[in-house]
């Protein structure tokens, strides 16, 4: 539809009839997300939303890191309590929403998030890595290619029922969202595969 524009004018003037509608053109900025439009497609980015997180977090002149620091390493020991647990949960918060364009960290934010009601110095330690590493990485993003579209989301699942697993996976883009295994008493035979084009 959004290559043909008669019908697309046919759309925003069936919803103007129903809805108060203003037409602002092409998207450039939304919700903290930058997009751009080139020749293949749509660049997606958060570049001002990521300066934003450095100024929130103090952080504008920090120096940078190349790689995230492994969350792995993280281990669990008696440690100091987070003198600040309003401030871990606001930046953290920041930081899951800036994985929708960057999921080079969404990892270590997620492994890291699962801490957010008792956080502690060290889990403070792997947040301020993360944003170490994204100031250097400010205009990171994802493109979403034309030819990309029709395969935006795509969803697996499937069952054994002879060892009683259950398995799915999500992608969007190629690229693994979310994936669990999990056992169960007892499971019907099925296998799903489901394609949502936009």
């Amino acid at each position: 539809m959004g290559s043909n524009s008669a019908m697309l004018h046919r759309l925003i003037q069936l919803l103007s009839s129903k809805f108060k509608l203003c037409d602002l053109g092409a998207v450039h900025y939304f919700l903290g997300i930058e997009v751009q439009s080139t020749g293949m497609g749509l660049m997606f980015c958060q570049h001002k939303y990521i300066l934003d997180i450095l100024t929130r977090a103090s952080m504008t002149s920090c120096k940078l890191v190349e790689t995230q620091v492994s969350p792995l390493k993280v281990t669990i020991l008696p440690d100091n309590s987070f003198s600040d647990p309003t401030r871990f949960c606001q930046i953290m918060g920041a930081l899951q929403y800036l994985t929708f364009t960057r999921p080079d960290i969404c990892f270590a934010v997620n492994r890291v998030s699962r801490f957010i009601h008792t956080p502690i110095d060290s889990y403070w330690a792997v947040v301020m890595c993360i944003i170490r590493y994204l100031k250097g990485k400010t205009s990171y993003g994802f493109h979403m290619s034309r030819s990309s579209i029709t395969h935006m989301l795509l969803s697996y699942a499937c069952s054994f029922p002879h060892n009683n697993i259950h398995t799915y996976i999500m992608y969007i883009f190629r690229v693994i969202i979310s994936m669990c295994k999990c056992l169960y008493d007892s499971i019907p035979l099925y296998s799903i595969h489901v394609t949502v084009t936009v």
